[in-house]
């Protein structure tokens, strides 16, 4: 995920850690292995290393915190960075200028937290999740509580979640950004499915890109008419969310699994990500 000035970049991994990157950079300037604070080795208080991979991680509240998945757990933290000109080695390594600390904690009602996501670039305290028992659950930070649960939302858990958001180029009404999208390796060989957060059941089902084992991004278009999913057939699908129907099969170039998609904010340009380990930019 990336910072609302663009400056930063936030990864969880697999090894049980979250980094916290400069986009300039090769070393992470915050390093998350431990839940409740920077692990300090003088420090005699509790402070436990996360005991599964951390799942998902973003930014939220216009950078002023940091959300981590990790098992069946939601995790809020604060951070603080030290100013560039005590970024250098020597300095990060004597003194720990940079460090973060657990606001709080949520559990949810399922084991593993599948994806997440939540608003950066407006102040939003809704948090979404994706989990193991194949539902979404809508956390709300202002009350500290779990306030909407979509049960049986695919056939298997859904592995991505994405959120309409407002760029600096393109804006919508309030109630556009009540709309979110989840994809699953569902048991019909993958499907996107369309949801609002003010109704009870799933707007509409599409079906039209292969994703049976690997996890595939997606996102909305800047003008909310379409929305572009990776495959596993070596393709990017545009579908068209006001028909609910596939639009595009984006073929060249690609030679293994689509991973992942995005727009361009301004102008009519998709990238794709490939497991070929390139990156492929088009224009309609």
């Amino acid at each position: 995920a990336w910072s609302q000035d663009g400056a930063w970049v936030l990864t969880a991994g697999a090894d049980r850690a979250a980094y916290l990157w400069n986009a300039g950079k090769a070393d992470p300037a915050l390093t998350m292995t431990h839940v409740e604070r920077a692990n300090n080795p003088m420090d005699n208080k509790p402070n436990r290393p996360f005991n599964t991979e951390v799942k998902a991680a973003c930014f939220m509240y216009l950078d002023r915190f940091l959300v981590l998945a990790s098992g069946g757990k939601v995790f809020l933290y604060r951070y603080k960075l030290a100013p560039e000109d005590e970024r250098n080695d020597l300095k990060r390594l004597q003194q720990n200028v940079n460090k973060y600390r657990l606001v709080s904690s949520f559990t949810a009602s399922s084991q593993s937290i599948m994806g997440l996501a939540c608003a950066n670039s407006f102040l939003s305290n809704i948090v979404l999740c994706t989990g193991s028992n194949r539902s979404i659950e809508v956390l709300d930070l202002g009350s500290s509580k779990w306030v909407r649960a979509f049960e049986d939302t695919h056939s298997r858990p859904p592995h991505s979640i994405a959120l309409n958001l407002p760029t600096q180029f393109a804006t919508h009404s309030e109630l556009a950004y009540e709309v979110f999208a989840t994809s699953a390796c569902d048991s019909d060989g993958g499907s996107v499915r369309l949801w609002d957060l003010r109704a009870r059941a799933g707007i509409s089902k599409m079906n039209g890109h292969a994703n049976r084992q690997h996890r595939v991004g997606m996102a909305f278009s800047p003008c909310l008419r379409y929305l572009a999913t990776g495959s596993e057939d070596k393709t990017a699908v545009l579908y068209d969310l006001r028909m609910g129907t596939m639009l595009h099969r984006v073929r060249e170039g690609h030679t293994d699994v689509v991973s992942d998609v995005a727009f361009h904010p301004l102008y009519p340009q998709m990238a794709t990500a490939c497991f070929d380990g390139r990156i492929r930019f088009f224009s309609a």
